[in-house]
């Protein structure tokens, strides 16, 4: 071979902290280690820089991995040939081909065999032993259930052997002990023929598309000592698996299914992913383990599903149920007590599925730790004993970053707006923590430590420990991002995103699909807000009653200038707080009276604090509360006052650019706080449909009257959705108050069309929650604007000591 054909390579560091470690702390360490000068050492801190030019394979290696073991990220690139300049960053970055050096790595791995372990006689024993005790469980409950079969049928076939010749005693030992025991067998076999769940609909990878990583997936099979699978799975979530495909079936052909979560992926090096994979594919190394955990595992599923899951019986249940509320006839109480019995039945055999499903997790806990440590072992194998620290902080920092990005997401789907990347915004925040919250992150795993009984997993400290035991160099051990493995990464993560979002039940549009800076930033921003509503208003805010800005007929507190507004307001500081806290008691008790005064019960029976009082009392003290005849709400007027009084003096005093912004914000909460009677109603009126609904839940029942809460409900949202197309607003893209409303409504019928009051009461369901958030976002804004005004004018703020 020529020497020019030889491929030149180069090391670098890719700015990637894999370790939490001061930057004076990392710096010794590279000084120390490469004996660098202070100025190369920082050099290398700075971001992304070549290290190490013109190395062979194996050298390049070894720099990459004493870079991995000082915490820093290092990748091995080809050299460019003379003549060729390497293309800019920016389009490398954009490029859809893969990197081939960890592919090649992949693919590579075809030539290798990890050793399996023989395992022991007690090992097998114990497998075998959980096996077949809970196989045992459905049995025992199969042959409970036909023995009670068994003596039912003898009972009526020989029962009468037994009866003196009487027709009226014949007949009541037949109707009596017969329907009873028909009853308790019909619940007793439901489970066993209830529905399995369905199965979501699931993003197939193309193995046209993906050659290349499809190929890399069976080498790894094939190092393994397993077959490959015959389908590959994605998702957008922090995970991997692999099962059989088809369930039973599959464990006769073999046929396994690999499901990869893409935040995974994006989250996590080559080598560390790699790793994850022969995790989940050594669990298939052990032929008679995974046939046990198989067994085992299908078992508890079994039980969890009829214990916990919905079948079509609960949905008629519901839906008769609902029908016969809405039904205004004798028979309808018929129909409620039957459905309420029936409830009981299948509430009784879910208690029993629940205590045989806790009953065998119990017993294959243990089983399932073992088998984890054996997976664990072929990650080290592959990937190295020194990187399995660093993957499970890396999982645990993804499943970190997994729930708060799922959050903002649902808070951004309040403005309609949603991530159009999951798993790049997974990654995305993941590689965001700091220093600090990673530290925070090791820490706790440290401190999961113990092993309760019922646990599946043994604590990653325990893994870790094992794992770093074997002192395994690792075959795999490439550190350039798992991306890179696949030839679209992005195409794939987006598609899983828009399925996710479809299988939510999700109606969005492409429009309303934005990029993970414009949503975090966004949900960032509102965050911030509310702190500067807290900040604002010395922490006397509350979210109801409502900040009237100009309040009618309140008493004249003078025309105070600026800064004598707000030491008014710090003055009165204690009684406003006070006042505002109990308004808010006063409006939180409003949805417990009106299911009182529904009901026509006593507020001990309702469940109320204090001494016993009758409907017609309690009817007097909802009628205050929503008349605001109570002393606390003049004083709170004028402090309303003040407030509105201080917001004006700071618009008055902004540039013209934020003086617009912040008039149009004024509109629009002035506006909002228009309808809050009702508002208030709604929320009082949703309250009490709930408490009619937990009522029903607990006696099987729902109460006379939920129908005209629900009718009630219906048209006073329709009169506020009328009103509040009316106000303006800037704070989302809808234009107003009520089209806003109406897209948080998405089946709320077209305005001026008639539907029926409990559809229309449904279908307004969000209208409160949506109402009060958009209140809250319009005044976080301009709050925002009005305290940098105070700043730039040098007002002295409500609290003057930080």
């Amino acid at each position: 071979m020529n020497r020019s054909e030889v491929r030149q390579l180069q090391v670098s560091v890719t700015g990637t902290r894999l370790k939490p470690c001061s930057d004076e702390e990392l710096l010794r360490r590279l000084m120390t280690k490469f004996k660098l000068t202070e100025t190369q050492g920082a050099l290398m801190l700075k971001g992304r820089c070549v290290v190490k030019r013109g190395v062979d394979a194996a050298s390049a290696r070894k720099f990459v991995v004493a870079l991995s073991e000082l915490g820093l990220q290092a990748v091995v690139e080809e050299i460019s040939p003379p003549g060729h300049a390497a293309p800019p960053i920016t389009q490398r970055a954009e490029s859809t081909q893969p990197r081939a050096a960890p592919l090649d790595a992949l693919r590579a791995l075809a030539d290798q065999r990890l050793s399996k372990p023989r395992p022991s006689f007690p090992y097998l024993l114990g497998l075998l032993l959980v096996t077949f005790l809970s196989v045992a469980l459905p049995a025992i409950y199969i042959g409970l259930t036909g023995g009670i079969a068994f003596g039912w049928l003898w009972y009526l076939t020989h029962i009468h052997e037994h009866l003196p010749r009487s027709a009226h005693m014949v007949a009541l030992m037949y109707a009596g002990p017969g329907l009873v025991g028909a009853v308790l067998l019909l619940f007793l076999i439901r489970p066993l023929f209830a529905p399995s769940p369905q199965v979501r609909k699931a993003l197939s990878l193309d193995p046209e598309k993906e050659a290349g990583f499809v190929s890399g997936v069976h080498a790894l099979c094939r190092a393994i000592g397993v077959s490959p699978p015959v389908e590959i799975r994605l998702s957008w979530d922090a995970n991997a698996s692999v099962q059989f495909r088809g369930g039973w079936l599959g464990l006769l052909t073999g046929h396994k299914v690999l499901t990869i979560g893409l935040s995974l992926v994006g989250g996590l090096s080559a080598r560390q992913f790699v790793g994850v994979l022969a995790h989940e594919f050594g669990h298939f190394a052990q032929r008679m383990g995974m046939i046990c955990s198989f067994t085992v595992n299908s078992v508890n599923a079994w039980f969890e599903h009829r214990a916990y899951g919905e079948d079509t019986w609960d949905r008629k249940f519901r839906e008769w149920s609902e029908d016969a509320v809405e039904k205004e006839h004798w028979f309808a109480w018929i129909v409620q007590l039957s459905i309420g019995a029936n409830w009981i039945a299948i509430r009784a055999t879910r208690l029993l599925m629940a205590g045989l499903l806790h009953i065998s997790l119990r017993l294959s806990s243990y089983m399932s730790r073992q088998m984890e440590f054996d997976a664990d072992r072929y990650e080290a194998l592959l990937a190295g004993s020194n990187t399995f620290r660093t993957t499970a902080c890396a999982l645990r920092a993804l499943n970190h970053a997994f729930v708060e990005v799922n959050e903002a997401n649902i808070e951004a789907w309040q403005e309609h707006r949603l991530l159009r990347d999951l798993p790049e915004a997974v990654a995305g925040h993941a590689d965001d923590f700091d220093a600090a919250r990673l530290a925070a992150i090791e820490d706790e795993m440290r401190e999961q430590t113990a092993t309760r009984y019922w646990d599946s997993h043994p604590p990653d400290v325990e893994r870790v420990y094992n794992a770093e035991e074997r002192r395994s160099p690792g075959i795999y051990l490439e550190d350039a991002p798992a991306r890179l493995l696949f030839r679209d990464f992005s195409g794939w993560s987006q598609r899983a995103t828009r399925l996710f979002y479809t299988d939510q039940g999700v109606r969005f549009t492409e429009a309303q699909l934005r990029p993970r800076e414009e949503i975090l930033g966004h949900v960032r921003n509102r965050n911030q807000q509310r702190e500067q509503l807290n900040r604002f208003f010395n922490g006397q805010f509350q979210h109801w009653p409502l900040l009237q800005l100009s309040v009618k007929g309140a008493k004249d507190t003078g025309k105070p200038d600026w800064q004598d507004c707000i030491d008014r307001i710090r003055a009165r500081s204690p009684e406003i707080a006070r006042n505002w806290s109990e308004a808010l008691r006063a409006h939180e008790r409003r949805p417990l009276l009106r299911t009182a005064i529904k009901l026509g019960a006593s507020s001990r029976e309702i469940g109320m604090p204090g001494v016993d009082r009758p409907p017609q009392e309690l009817g007097t003290e909802l009628e205050g509360i929503t008349a605001r005849t109570a002393a606390i709400y003049g004083p709170l007027e004028e402090g309303f006052v003040l407030y509105g009084a201080r917001i004006a003096h700071a618009i008055e005093s902004m540039q013209m650019l934020e003086r617009s912004q912040a008039a149009r914000l004024f509109t629009t909460i002035a506006g909002m706080c228009a309808l809050e009677r009702e508002a208030s109603a709604l929320e009082e009126l949703a309250g009490a449909m709930l408490n009619f609904n937990s009522i029903a839940q607990s006696t099987g029942e729902m109460p006379a009257g939920f129908a005209e809460l629900e009718a009630e409900f219906g048209e006073v949202a329709s009169q506020l959705l009328a009103r509040a197309e009316r106000i303006p607003q800037a704070i989302t893209a809808d234009g107003t108050v009520g089209a806003y409303l109406r897209a948080c409504c998405r089946d709320l019928p077209p305005a001026g069309t008639s539907a029926d009051p409990a559809v229309r009461a449904r279908a307004s369901w969000p209208v409160p929650g949506a109402f009060h958030h958009l209140y809250l976002l319009a005044l976080g804004e301009l709050v925002t604007l009005c305290e940098a005004a105070e700043k730039e004018r040098g007002i002295r703020p409500i609290r003057l000591v930080a």
